[in-house]
């Protein structure tokens, strides 16, 4: 990978993040559990983001994370 792709494919990453960290915000009439059950799939989602390709970005090209060092 190339480091404009990474730079595309860690922008399109991270906006998709933010994308699944807004669904629980969005008001919704559901239960606790079913409120549960989303949060939960919306943090497996972001996990999985995070661990198998923003990780990945983040080993060839070290300066492309923001949050190093913090």
């Amino acid at each position: 990978m190339d480091e404009k792709l990474a730079r595309q494919a860690r922008s399109r990453a991270l906006a998709a993040i933010r994308t699944l960290h807004s669904i629980v915000k969005l008001p919704a009439d559901w239960s606790e559990k079913e409120l549960q059950l989303l949060r939960k799939g919306v943090g497996i989602s972001i996990g999985t983001i995070e661990m198998d390709l923003l990780r990945i970005i983040y080993r060839n090209y070290p300066d492309l994370d923001d949050l190093k060092g913090k």
